[in-house]
């Protein structure tokens, strides 16, 4: 056994059996000795069973080596081309918001050339000092009463830098390479010592020329005096914001400012026993709507002339509700001149304002009653019989979206408008203590704007009241509950009054002119005389 191991160099790395085999003798030693010979085979057949062992464990250890050694090479190449890819993606992602920037960039460049165009960053602006104090700004005198002026100002677009996604409305035909000029409106509720201020630089208009014009009888010098003078006037008053209808309208009461007008002296002394702020001397009630379109300028404007006109449904179905549709319609970017409505209907705008909230329609304080005490301050238990309530106004606002105008009632809105009825004076006389036979309820036709709504008046307050335009809710339900008339205002002819100078009268006018036949609304058997039966 001593033999083997020793000329075994692999046998080295195993114990020396001189350790692990018990000798009790010489002798027990020369006897395995002398019998060497007889276990030479088995010993053999260990050594080989070894060294395949041996052998094998070599193999394994490189082949665990070396697949170590793959692994980590794999690691670090999956490693690199994941760098490498991330990399690539920050060069992409850095190159497409430079060639957006850049495109941006282009397209705030360009300006309109319609009517109402959108812009990308947002003109629209919620002060008047914004408007006032803008480079360019220009006054005009649209109307003017003893306690109401309409100012029309014409400024340069101011951006809100809050607002600077929104949209807004620019003037028509604007040039490409110029900045982008605006008009706003802004409605004025004042005494009547501004009248030789405000009414300096008053417009003018014709039928042939719906747009302002200046006054033939005041020089350019003049009017850019009496421009600056109303300008000036007005920025001598701070103004602070009361509600924001909507998307153009908001309201402000302006007062003057203490360094300017010796009146603010006299705020204190003018508070009411029912906790009603009178404002000082010298203020004025203001509503902004910027920017103003074509249609809304036309409304302010002094028309020259006013003329009845007979809508035939032939009219109604060929021009007047293409007409309406062209106005409801959302644009490309799914807005709408509606949405200011639809705000309100969602209790998003003038909450203080809410009356009335029904599953079908709304009932809410209408912004001309300007007497009406602060919603927000004074208290709704200081309303019932305040003195304001002799200029009572209220709007009932539908929420069904296809009732326009009364042209769209059908027999099937009995109910609707039934309830309307009986629960805006309800309301009207729980909160205000107005009895509701002094309560006039009637729909306009044509109506300020298009979504059905139902105007709550006191009798002493004529405003809207004019008999051209106004349809009682009774005489509505009633015709609407006649045999066979299902569709009564569908088919039956309208008289009311427009301005010369709204579009929907001219598109009247030519279908009139060029189909005279089938816009009349008399029949060859009306022409003919009746005879006498023999």
């Amino acid at each position: 056994v001593e033999t083997i191991s020793e000329s075994d160099p692999v046998s080295q790395t195993f114990p020396s059996t001189e350790n692990t085999i018990p000798r009790s003798s010489e002798s027990s030693v020369s006897s395995n000795t002398a019998h060497s010979s007889t276990f030479s085979p088995q010993l053999r057949k260990l050594k080989s069973i070894k060294d395949t062992m041996v052998k094998r464990l070599r193999d394994t250890s490189e082949q665990i080596s070396q697949n170590v050694q793959n692994s980590t090479l794999k690691r670090k190449v999956e490693i690199g081309n994941l760098g490498t890819k991330i990399l690539d993606s920050v060069k992409e992602v850095s190159s497409a918001v430079k060639k957006d920037s850049k495109s941006q960039s282009i397209s705030n460049s360009k300006s309109a050339s319609e009517s109402e165009v959108k812009l990308k960053s947002k003109a629209v602006v919620h002060s008047p000092e914004d408007i006032l104090k803008s480079e360019g700004c220009t006054a005009r005198t649209l109307t003017l009463s003893d306690q109401h002026a309409t100012i029309l100002l014409t400024h340069l677009a101011v951006k809100d830098k809050e607002k600077s996604n929104s949209e807004t409305k620019l003037e028509e035909n604007g040039p490409t390479d110029e900045p982008v000029m605006i008009k706003s409106i802004l409605k004025l509720t004042l005494v009547p010592y501004h009248r030789e201020i405000l009414g300096q630089n008053r417009v003018l208009a014709t039928p042939e020329d719906p747009w302002p014009s200046a006054d033939v009888n005041i020089t350019d010098e003049e009017a850019k005096k009496a421009s600056s003078s109303i300008i000036s006037h007005l920025l001598s008053h701070n103004f602070q914001m009361k509600s924001e209808s909507g998307a153009e309208y908001a309201f402000y009461n302006a007062t003057p400012i203490p360094s300017k007008s010796p009146l603010q002296f006299l705020a204190k002394a003018l508070q009411s026993n029912n906790s009603t702020v009178i404002l000082p001397a010298g203020s004025f009630h203001t509503e902004l709507i910027s920017p103003a379109t074509q249609r809304q300028i036309q409304r302010a404007m002094p028309s020259p002339t006013t003329a009845l006109v007979q809508e035939t449904p032939h009219l109604y179905s060929t021009v007047t509700q293409p007409y309406i549709s062209s106005i409801v319609t959302p644009n490309e970017s799914g807005k709408s001149s509606l949405d200011w409505i639809q705000q309100i209907l969602d209790k998003k705008k003038e909450t203080e304002r809410l009356l009335l909230d029904h599953a079908d329609f709304i009932l809410n304080i209408d912004t001309k009653w300007r007497s009406h005490v602060d919603p927000k301050t004074t208290p709704r238990s200081e309303w019932k019989n305040h003195e304001c309530t002799r200029d009572l106004y209220c709007l009932a606002l539908f929420r069904d979206p296809s009732l326009l105008t009364i042209r769209d009632l059908r027999k099937s809105h009995i109910p609707l408008l039934q309830a309307a009825y009986s629960l805006g004076l309800q309301t009207i006389h729980d909160i205000y203590g107005i009895a509701k036979d002094q309560i006039r309820v009637f729909f306009h036709y044509q109506p300020q704007f298009y979504r059905l709504h139902l105007h709550f008046t006191r009798l002493e307050n004529e405003i809207g009241a004019s008999i051209e335009k106004g349809h009682l809710v009774t005489d509505v339900i009633q015709n609407l509950q006649m045999p066979n008339e299902e569709e009564y205002y569908l088919q039956r002819t309208f008289t009311y009054r427009l301005r010369v100078t709204d579009r929907l009268y001219k598109l009247l006018q030519d279908a009139s002119t060029s189909h005279p036949m089938e816009c009349d609304n008399t029949t060859d058997e009306d022409d003919k005389p009746k005879e006498l039966n023999k």
